[in-house]
């Protein structure tokens, strides 16, 4: 028998799925305005079995739990143990027994309309007993997978980060554009490996699918245990274009207080000097470096524009501020990348 890919069997569950989701796009706009994802935990174990025609899965308890979740900050969870047995009707000693197990938690948030983070954790493992090993005509596999699939909305442009972790398996991860399931961008990681991908998306929908899996198959030796076992996670992350990684650092805060967020369309962003600027001599503005504007006598409520801002990167805005009396003082703030 000729063994189907891992990729091409277990994730699969995942992807049929995420295929199916955009449809939910297309019928729930108002949920989607209500909801910026709305998607699927996916916990699966399966079983199988080949070679010899007499050769034939007689129990299982094998079977996939697909709870709901949405981004509103809430934790969804599953755990499943199953077990199988195969047995060769035309050899009676010739019997297999698998077993399987996979746990799953998710969590997305949402920033406005957009989607804001979320995050997978995973655990997989496998098990595969043959009592005649090699000489088994039954040629049986244990399949595990924990995934999502998830419709998502972005009411602006910006940068999805996607970084994943997986001791042991694979972990696999896709972005798909809703209108026709293109695939945009993601990454695939398996042994002991740690991945990140960052990708530029315009506003709209999209499709997330996440997925971890595991596979033992029949055993060498007559009696011995093929085992596969693995722990992953990933987090999403994303961040509009222009947005500031974080909020103003330095001791110059109370003089000048930096926008949230870089104007794109006019690549300019904005400070505006605050009532203690009256204590100032001078304020100097610093894009990447670079000084680009100096004002003397600042008052209070001016507000300072810094235009034509480098395009092919982040910008970090630095104002030095020198006070009549007293110690210079310091304020920055850096953004993402526009395009």
């Amino acid at each position: 028998m000729t063994k189907q890919p891992i990729l091409g069997r277990s994730l699969a569950v995942v992807v049929a799925l995420a295929l199916g989701s955009t449809a939910l796009l297309a019928t729930a706009p108002s949920a989607q305005a209500a909801a910026p994802l709305q998607g699927t935990l996916i916990v699966s174990t399966s079983f199988g079995t080949g070679g010899n025609p007499g050769c034939s899965v007689v129990t299982d308890t094998g079977g996939a739990e697909q709870p709901a979740f949405t981004s509103n900050g809430a934790t969804t969870a599953r755990s499943m143990s199953s077990a199988a047995t195969v047995e060769d009707a035309d050899d009676a000693a010739d019997d297999t027994s698998l077993t399987a197990a996979a746990s799953g938690r998710v969590r997305a948030t949402r920033a406005g309309a957009s989607l804001a983070t979320l995050s997978l954790t995973s655990s997989v493992s496998a098990r595969v007993v043959a009592a005649q090993g090699t000489a088994s005509e039954c040629e049986s596999r244990a399949d595990v997978v924990v995934g999502t699939q998830a419709a998502f909305t972005l009411a602006d442009p910006g940068w999805l980060t996607l970084r994943g972790s997986v001791q042991g398996g694979h972990l696999q991860t896709a972005v798909l554009s809703a209108q026709n399931t293109e695939g945009l961008g993601g990454f695939s990681a398996g042994g002991k490996r740690e991945q990140t991908r960052v990708l530029f998306l315009p506003a709209g929908s999209y499709t997330l699918v996440l997925g971890h899996q595991v596979e033992a198959v029949t055993p060498s030796a007559a009696g011995a245990a093929t085992t596969a076992a693995s722990s992953g996670s990933v987090s999403v992350a994303f961040t509009a274009a222009g947005a500031a990684t974080g909020p103003a650092a330095g001791k110059g805060g109370g003089f000048v207080r930096l926008d949230d967020a870089v104007a794109c369309g006019s690549r300019s962003v904005a400070g505006a000097l605050t009532r203690k600027a009256a204590r100032l001599r001078t304020a100097t503005f610093f894009v990447n470096g670079k000084r680009v504007k100096v004002i003397r006598k600042p008052r209070a409520g001016k507000e300072v524009l810094l235009r034509g801002l480098p395009t092919g990167g982040g910008v970090t805005v630095k104002v030095v501020l020198k006070p009549r009396k007293g110690r210079s003082a310091v304020v920055s703030r850096s953004y993402v990348a526009c395009v």
